[in-house]
């Protein structure tokens, strides 16, 4: 049915693309005939893609049939539906929309199109942690974040958990009565009276919280974990249900104190960003301005003025090339300029400008945002990445990454360096991996990959001996694990470290031939030798054995001096004595000569 909508509007067009939501027009048969370009951005599909095609494309196997079956009902009878839909972008990645779906009516009455707007709600739901879905929601969340998410009903008085949930407090049992009784036994008892009044003001008050509390679980081990949740009304505006959730974040609290003077620096950043929004003419004069912004510098400082005279011929003039630009041109520009704070500090800015047209007059509509903190963390990253890089300098690891979809191994170039290479003469490919390690060894550590790709270890570590470009072997160890994964879980990159351990392995077995010459010099000598550990025999050779009258060495070992001694020595000293005196000259001298009687098995003494 051909629409009676004037998509080609430029009016109509301007104020869809300046919509800050998702808005999708279809006819009556439910194919999509426009899109606006936020919902490009949030989605991935462009206007081209999605032409003449139903907006099922989106969707993400979450909600049935019977759902979209009942929402065509009530649209199709010219009522409004609203409600969320868990939908899915071009790349696969699952987000939330609060949607709201209107008919559109011509003068007779009848539906000619209809209207979807949507909001992304992803990072409200993730917030949240749940959903009002009990079991299906709670497990999808579950997998997704691997936090324990509960529904408590009113009514029903009834808590309902998901299985992360019992993990988190230790429970093996699922069928367990007295859920809220006994979870609060397992908050610290400094904090079960926080959680259980905030619980009860978000039972009566319909007041959500946000706590992060000590915990101990059924096994004893200690936690911190955050407890969340949020109150869900009915129509009679009374608490009907209460969503929460409930995260380990034990390795997040003890790290605090470390960053906690980083954190503040992030916050104070993160709290000064102020968007603004403003138009121009022609000669790029401001002509509105709105935000916070604005109103802390005053609007007439910028009201019929260009940046030229705002910002100076420097600072001004990448603002000015932007407006010609997108004049030009007609087409969007974004880009990022700096400036010097009333505090003489330097902020970054991204602004985003488009043209409005009206009738034959042309404006420019540009939206800037404060990214100061952005930009901060982009070179906290980067110098990051050059302390890594220094450590592994320092450590001398080769660093390697493998794409397991197209085989591409990158590696760093120390790396290449203990193998005699530069980077530039290798592969990038798992192939050269394979080429340059030792056959007996290739097999073993492949194994070794398959179990860590099925998911049989989290990681893998292993030695093996790679070929040097002059053609000597280098003892290498590999240790790596998975870094990537695809929406199915499936992973798709593989990450790990190869450190030279040549001269340790040679240490090693320099040291096994030193003892087996050690053990066959020891157990073949004509001289009775024993071995002692404090004041017990560990170990003796044949020789003792049979000097002092045993059939087996075992009924040697475990044995004292003293009970392989008579009571005094031939001078009359008692021999526990004489042995204190001796192992106290042992303590500083390292080596002690002396004679010592000892007594045989058969009670025949000698000398």
């Amino acid at each position: 049915m051909k629409s009676h909508l004037q998509i080609g509007s430029e009016l109509f067009r301007s104020a869809l693309e300046q919509t800050p939501a998702s808005i999708v027009i279809t006819d009556t048969d439910g194919k999509i005939i426009y899109v606006n370009k936020f919902f490009t951005n949030l989605t991935g599909y462009t206007l081209d893609e999605v032409l003449d095609k139903n907006p099922r494309i989106l969707k993400s196997g979450f909600q049935s049939d019977g759902f979209y079956e009942k929402l065509w009902s009530t649209i199709s009878s010219g009522k409004t539906w609203e409600g969320d839909l868990l939908n899915k972008k071009k790349d696969g990645t699952l987000f939330w929309e609060k949607a709201t779906i209107k008919p559109i009516l011509n003068e007779q009455g009848e539906i000619t199109n209809y209207i979807a707007v949507k909001q992304d709600i992803t990072e409200e739901i993730e917030r949240l942690e749940s959903s009002e879905r009990r079991e299906r929601i709670l497990n999808s969340v579950e997998k997704l974040s691997n936090t324990g998410g509960w529904v408590y009903d009113v009514k029903e008085n009834e808590f309902f958990w998901s299985d992360e949930l019992y993990r988190i407090h230790g429970f093996e049992n699922k069928e367990i009565e007295n859920k809220a009784e006994r979870s609060l036994k397992c908050y610290h008892p400094d904090d079960q009276n926080r959680v259980e009044q905030a619980f009860n003001k978000c039972l009566h008050e319909a007041k959500d919280y946000d706590l992060t509390v000590r915990f101990k679980d059924q096994k004893g081990n200690k936690k911190w974990v955050r407890t969340k949740s949020r109150a869900v009304k009915d129509h009679a505006d009374k608490v009907c249900r209460i969503i929460g959730s409930v995260r380990d974040v034990t390795e997040e609290v003890e790290q605090e104190n470390e960053i906690r003077q980083s954190r503040e620096r992030f916050r104070a950043l993160v709290n000064s960003f102020d968007d603004f929004v403003f138009t121009l003419d022609r000669k790029g004069r401001y002509t509105a301005l709105y935000g916070h912004w604005s109103d802390s510098l005053g609007k007439d400082s910028f009201l019929g003025k260009s940046a030229l005279e705002i910002f100076g011929k420097e600072k001004g003039k990448v603002h000015l090339e932007a407006v010609e630009q997108v004049l030009e041109d007609e087409k969007s520009v974004s880009y990022e300029w700096d400036i010097l704070n009333q505090d003489g500090e330097e902020e970054y800015y991204h602004t985003h400008l488009s043209l409005l047209r009206y009738d034959d007059k042309k404006e420019v509509l540009g939206v800037s945002r404060n990214i100061t903190s952005e930009v901060n963390y982009r070179e906290e990253i980067n110098r990051t990445y050059e302390r890594l890089d220094f450590a592994l300098e320092a450590m001398k690891a080769g660093t390697w990454d493998w794409d397991l979809k197209s085989d591409e191994l990158i590696v760093n170039e120390w790396w290449a360096k203990m193998l005699g290479y530069r980077l530039n003469e290798l592969k990038p490919h798992i192939d050269t991996w394979k080429d340059l390690t030792h056959p007996e060894d290739l097999k073993s550590t492949i194994n070794l990959l398959d179990k860590l790709r099925y998911g049989e270890s989290p990681y893998f570590e292993t030695r093996i001996r790679m070929q040097h470009k002059d053609g000597h072997w280098v003892w290498i160890n590999d240790r790596g694990k998975i870094v990537d994964r695809d929406n199915e879980g499936n992973p798709t990159r593989l990450a790990g470290t190869h450190i030279d351990i040549s001269d340790k392995v040679y240490a090693e077995k320099a040291l096994q031939l030193s003892e087996k010459k050690y053990r066959d010099l020891f157990e073949r000598s004509s001289d009775p030798s024993l071995l002692f550990r404090g004041e017990t025999i560990v170990d003796c050779n044949r020789a003792a054995v049979n000097f002092l009258g045993y059939e087996k060495k075992s009924e040697l070992i475990g044995k004292t001096p003293i009970e392989i001694s008579p009571e005094k020595q031939p001078d009359g000293v008692s021999s526990v004595k004489l042995l204190e005196k001796n192992i106290e000259t042992l303590k500083s001298k390292k080596s002690l000569r002396f004679e010592w009687m000892h007594q045989k098995k058969m009670v025949h003494q000698y000398r």
